[in-house]
């Protein structure tokens, strides 16, 4: 049996990874999803941010990363884990409120189900979806395909502030300012390095920042846009057409 495939699924707050991993979650014959939001720290661990007065959920210490590689090294090892030990379980998070069948229609869900069902058979296939991810070196070393999802600064900003979150506490929204002295800031410092002119924050605003050659050939991380207008089935096809090339290639090259 083919040892289990994973799939990192990173951008920023809003970008739509995890609406895409609840609908490949549905294409794969023998998948699981693990949200990096069920790593957060308990509410009163979550590092605070002096300049807007406010709780930081959007830095990577808010987030147990030593906890989240531990269990991304079982699940390639086809290891179980303890739940419980392991994730800061939040049932009602923002992760699992997202419509698991979002605006993919049934022709092409049907169409990918059954090429999906011939190409991986019993293979378990894990999708990891999370923001920040790809920061972290050990994290994007476990990972056999890195999926990236990116818009504009203005799309995001527009979705995240829709957003209601649920925590320990009760119900989060974003206070006046969060996004752009949180969320943004965050997303961009920690992922410039992996950004044609990564130092231009203009340019990486207008554009939601086009991956350099360090990010595609060394890290080998796929990106696709996902705008507002961006048609969900093409993405999807698009996202599932990639994991399947790389499927094939290592395949390939572990037959030589």
């Amino acid at each position: 049996m083919a040892a289990p495939l994973i799939i990192g699924l990173s951008g920023a707050s809003s970008s739509g990874k995890t609406t895409v991993a609840n609908a490949l979650g549905t294409i794969f014959p023998d998948s699981s999803i693990i949200h990096e939001d069920d790593f957060y720290l308990p509410d009163n661990q979550i590092p605070y941010n002096e300049e807007i007065h406010e709780y930081d959920w959007d830095c990577p210490g808010a987030i147990n990363f030593e906890n989240l590689t531990e269990v991304v090294k079982k699940l390639k090892l086809d290891e179980t884990f303890d739940r419980q030990k392991y994730m800061h379980l939040e049932t009602t998070n923002i992760s699992n409120q997202i419509d698991k069948h979002f605006c993919v229609s049934p022709d092409i869900h049907n169409k990918l189900r059954t090429l999906a069902q011939e190409t991986f058979f019993d293979r378990k296939v894990y999708l990891i979806d999370g923001f920040l991810m790809f920061g972290s070196k050990q994290l994007v070393d476990l990972m056999d395909i890195k999926l990236f999802f990116r818009t504009d600064y203005e799309t995001l900003k527009r979705r995240r502030q829709a957003r209601k979150y649920n925590v320990d506490a009760g119900v989060w929204t974003d206070p006046p300012g969060y996004f752009t002295k949180c969320v943004w800031p965050q997303y961009y410092h920690y992922h410039k390095g992996i950004f044609c002119d990564g130092d231009d924050e203009h340019k990486i605003r207008s554009t939601g920042g086009a991956l350099n050659h360090y990010a595609k050939s060394v890290l080998h991380i796929d990106d696709f846009i996902n705008n507002d207008d961006t048609d969900f089935d093409t993405l999807i096809s698009d996202v599932f057409r990639t994991v399947i090339e790389h499927v094939k290639d290592s395949e390939v090259r572990i037959q030589k």
